[in-house]
């Protein structure tokens, strides 16, 4: 995996590189980062991880206790219920697809623990997932850089488009 710096340095690169391009050149670098964009979430839906083993039924427990404790809008009930019932205690799946891991380390992230207990949980589930660290990272990364080349090229976009109707009078 690139460092945090080399990976800067490229999006720079990148960025600068738009200067030169005409209007018409960017909006069709947008259609090929959008594409490139679809089939990254493709491969991301497919994407599958090992499921670490050792200490799964308490970590289990663990994600269902906190995702029991939130409180959600309507709309996000199904999710929430179909991550409750992944994390099963009992039934320890070999595999865990990407976009459940990232909805639960997502999902996780923002909340907060109260008390020894919430705490000494929330290290175990780091533990746990500890394995599966490095592969979500690189994973994860590619599609931030994406949207990073995707933001570049709207913003120089943005800096060619026409701001708007010339006969327009502002001024009243």
């Amino acid at each position: 995996m690139k460092s945090l710096e080399t990976k800067q340095k490229e999006l720079q690169k990148f960025t600068k590189s738009l200067e030169s391009k005409t209007l018409e050149e960017l909006e069709k670098l947008e259609q090929e980062i959008i594409a490139e964009a679809d089939k990254n979430g493709e491969e991301l839906g497919k994407k599958e991880f090992d499921m670490p083993t050792e200490n799964y039924e308490t970590v289990a427990n663990a994600i269902r206790g906190f995702l029991n404790k939130q409180s959600v809008q309507w709309q996000y009930t199904l999710g929430m219920v179909a991550m409750y019932d992944f994390w099963d205690p009992k039934k320890q799946p070999k595999k865990i697809p990407y976009p459940h891991l990232d909805s639960i380390l997502r999902n996780l992230g923002g909340l907060q623990f109260t008390g020894y207990d919430e705490w000494a949980a929330v290290v175990a589930v780091n533990k746990f997932f500890e394995p599966l660290q490095k592969a979500y990272m690189e994973a994860t990364q590619e599609t931030y850089n994406i949207a990073s080349r995707h933001d570049a090229v709207m913003r120089a976009i943005e800096l060619k488009s026409p701001i708007g109707d010339e006969t327009t009078d502002t001024k009243k």
